[in-house]
């Protein structure tokens, strides 16, 4: 629907912006075939523009593929409306320049809409890959031979029902824009949630793992190794396809053992893997996290394993169809199975600075080192350059009585 509808409009300004051009604004018939030249090289120009913008910055491909497909549909619609209000404005209105941003903006839609597409026929079953392709294909030829046609037939009948050309063009200008915008909103629907999420976590010894691990990298998202039985030979595979990060250290994994290491310790020798700990000093006894700290201090994150009674006093609570036993914290199914905590993970900062003495180090641990995680490997103080104070935690008191507060507010947060 989405290449019928924005392919219908694309075609549907070819057979009428030179003869408007004529009639509004007096141009001769080579005046109006060079204006088409202009429109055809801004079509140029932004096809090259999204083309360099998505090879220079590949990381989350498709959502920018997206953004820039409802761009382009949107920045359509709008130089058709100028160019509509152009028409009633008379010469001095910029037609070239109107015309132009026109192309600039179907250039950046039509081949962002085309990029979106392929990408997206290759990511079913192989099997209906060409079924997709053909129905697309048919849809932009059926959309590009009927929009030339509907765009002249629309004229000549506005014509017959209002007196001046300009308004007759004005009106045919405009639905072409709704068209575009309908279009815009139908890309905004198309392909997954890839732009809304960060990181996925999975167990990298399982079939077709790495398959999935290269198509989330190629997202830009962030892989983690979780819940799995890998051992440190397939850990270090996994790593060098691209996993980035364990989800939980020590929890849902193999531990540490003298004789099979697993991948606990294929991370640790890495260097550059992220280790998720969960400092509530149930999942993870207190002095095993240290003791992980103190092996990679610049690997350990600090993640909350939060669950849906996150925040809320202990107790027992509802989670699907079971009963989650809250106490400190740390939340176990009715069998007694750890299930994950309910601790706010600045809590787990202070207990990690109590139990280590390394405030700095606990800090850094859910602050600075989780963005270098997600792409973000600027300085502490390159991030808080230009970031609204409201959104900035200032931290006081020694290991044993660590406390922050926002600093914006007044008061600290016990």
């Amino acid at each position: 629907i989405f290449v019928f509808v924005s392919m219908l409009a694309y075609s549907g300004q070819e057979l009428i912006l030179e003869p408007f051009a004529g009639l509004v604004f007096g141009m001769t018939p080579g005046q109006s075939t060079k204006l088409a030249g202009v429109q055809h090289g801004g079509v140029l120009v932004g096809m090259l523009m999204v083309s360099l913008v998505t090879t220079l910055a590949p990381r989350r491909k498709t959502a920018a593929l997206r953004f820039w497909t409802v761009s382009g549909c949107i920045a359509s619609a709008v130089a058709l409306v100028l160019i509509a209000i152009g028409g009633r404005v008379g010469p001095e209105w910029p037609l070239r320049a109107s015309v132009f941003g026109l192309g600039v903006a179907n250039g950046a839609f039509a081949v962002a809409a085309i990029g979106s597409m392929m990408g997206l026929a290759g990511s079913g079953p192989g099997a209906r890959e060409g079924i997709r392709m053909g129905l697309w294909g048919a849809a932009q030829a059926v959309a590009f031979g009927l929009g030339g046609f509907l765009g002249t037939v629309a004229v000549d009948l506005t014509r017959q029902v209002v007196s001046r050309p300009v308004d007759a063009y004005a009106l045919v200008f405009t639905g072409e824009a709704v068209l575009f915008l309908i279009g815009a909103a139908l890309a905004a629907r198309i392909g997954g949630f890839e732009a809304d999420i960060d990181l996925v976590t999975l167990a990298p010894e399982l079939p077709g793992s790495e398959a999935v691990i290269a198509a989330l990298r190629e997202q830009g998202i962030v892989v983690s190794l979780g819940h799995s039985a890998a051992t440190e030979s397939q850990a270090n595979a996994a790593f060098a396809a691209g996993v980035g990060m364990l989800t939980h250290t020590f929890n849902a994994m193999p531990d540490l053992h003298r004789r099979e290491p697993g991948a606990i310790a294929a991370a640790v020798l890495q260097g550059d893997v992220a280790m998720g700990l969960i400092a509530d000093g149930v999942h993870v006894a207190p002095s095993m996290a240290v003791l992980l700290q103190k092996l990679a201090p610049e690997q350990v994150v600090l993640v909350s394993d939060a669950l849906a009674p996150y925040g809320l006093s202990d107790g027992e609570h509802r989670w699907d169809e079971r009963t989650l036993l809250v106490a400190n914290g740390t939340c176990r199914l009715a069998d007694g199975t750890l299930a994950g905590v309910t601790l706010p993970l600045l809590e787990g900062v202070r207990r990690l600075a109590l139990w280590s003495g390394r405030p700095e180090r606990a800090i850094a641990a859910a602050t600075l080192l989780p963005r270098h995680v997600l792409g973000d490997r600027r300085s502490a103080a390159d991030m808080l350059v230009g970031m609204p104070l409201r959104e900035t935690l200032r931290w006081s008191g020694n290991s044993q009585a660590l406390r922050w507060q926002r600093a914006a507010l007044p008061d600290p947060t016990p």
